[in-house]
């Protein structure tokens, strides 16, 4: 082999090795942009996945507020009707004292009509 024919050989196996180191940058950066695309979708999915979490969280807890503030007030209707019913019987009875006192009245006052002859 010629020392021509040598140079050529390793003009050739530099070029092919320029070549293939090409390549493979290629491959790697395509394999970077890939991996970057399939991190990027991941960390979407994720994302997506504790939002989900975090609203049904949310909802579950509004539900659960919204359940004991419906229970306090229905607790307090019931308390609220409860004290009604109590004054409307003081009312009853202070009604019917003062209906019993009021005929009292009116009838003493009828006796005494009459006793005097006024009727």
């Amino acid at each position: 082999m010629t020392d021509g024919q040598k140079k050529n050989l390793a003009l050739d196996a530099l070029q092919k090795i320029k070549e293939a180191e090409t390549k493979a940058r290629k491959i790697v950066q395509d394999a970077r942009e890939k991996t970057s695309v399939k991190i990027i979708q991941d960390a979407y999915k994720d994302a997506d996945q504790i939002k989900e979490r975090v609203l049904s969280e949310a909802r579950k807890q509004a539900q659960d507020k919204k359940r004991s503030i419906i229970q306090e007030a229905e607790n307090e209707v019931k308390r609220i009707i409860d004290e009604s019913k109590a004054e409307i019987d003081r009312l009853r009875e202070r009604s019917a004292d003062t209906r019993t006192e009021a005929i009292t009245k009116v009838a003493a006052n009828i006796h005494k009509a009459i006793e005097e002859g006024h009727l």
